[in-house]
């Protein structure tokens, strides 16, 4: 049996091959992961779901073929849904590094299966992470089932300076929460972006500077929308300075 692999590839141009690649991390099955320089040497470092193996962190570079054994951090979660997601949280605490946002649609902390998302500071030397006792954040889903966290992006979308943090559902939309850099927030204080019958809004989300402003737009999946055909999928913008 072939396992799935997340494939690393160094610079290119053109065609790639897998046997071409810088390097190959093996995983079981539902593999999330990000990339971010939680030790600081200039050199991008990934946060890597894998139902089977847990969640770990891999220090860059690489070379070669790697796996769950190689891992300099363990991320040890607060629930067992295996059906995590990341996105760096920006530097939270002005030490000069990345915090990481792990989120879980499925956990039941608040209320059943509301989704929850944690904040945690992974240091450069690696270790463990019990992620529930050391996260130094939390969002809570706003009510049963809403599912937040299936997808996360991060960003300043006031313009404030601050790393804010957006948590999307596979049928509810999106919520962005301002500096949730401390304590525990419930998303029903937080801007929430609806999805509109079932176009899947929420689905996948991503971040950037879409207009040249210097603010960050926010762009929402819906990979069942029908306003152009049947079930065809459509992106959702937001522009930061529409938001807030």
């Amino acid at each position: 049996m072939t396992l799935p692999a997340l494939y690393l590839v160094d610079e290119a141009s053109g065609t790639v091959t897998t046997t071409g690649l810088a390097a190959k991390v093996t995983v079981q099955y539902g593999m999330a992961f990000t990339a971010l320089d939680v030790d600081g040497d200039g050199v991008s470092d990934i946060a890597v779901d894998d139902t089977t193996a847990g969640e770990f962190i891999l220090h860059g570079p690489f070379d070669g073929s790697l796996s769950s054994r190689d891992a300099d951090t363990i991320l040890v979660p607060p629930s067992d849904s295996n059906n995590r997601c990341f996105v760096s949280a920006g530097d939270t605490d002005g030490d000069g590094l990345p915090g990481l946002w792990i989120a879980d649609p499925r956990d039941s902390s608040s209320e059943y299966d509301a989704g929850a998302a944690w904040l945690v500071e992974p240091v450069s030397s690696g270790g463990e992470i019990v992620v529930g006792e050391e996260a130094i954040a939390m969002l809570n889903g706003p009510s049963p089932q809403a599912g937040a966290g299936f997808s996360l992006a991060s960003g300043d979308w006031n313009g404030d300076g601050a790393m804010d943090v957006a948590l999307g559902s596979t049928w509810w939309g999106a919520w962005v929460a301002l500096d949730p850099s401390a304590g525990t927030v419930s998303l029903d204080m937080a801007e929430s972006l609806r999805a509109e019958g079932d176009d899947s809004a929420g689905y996948t989300l991503t971040a950037g500077d879409l207009d040249g402003d210097a603010q960050t737009d926010l762009v929402v999946g819906a990979p069942t929308d029908s306003v152009s055909a049947d079930r065809a999928g459509a992106a959702y913008v937001f522009l930061g300075s529409s938001l807030f």
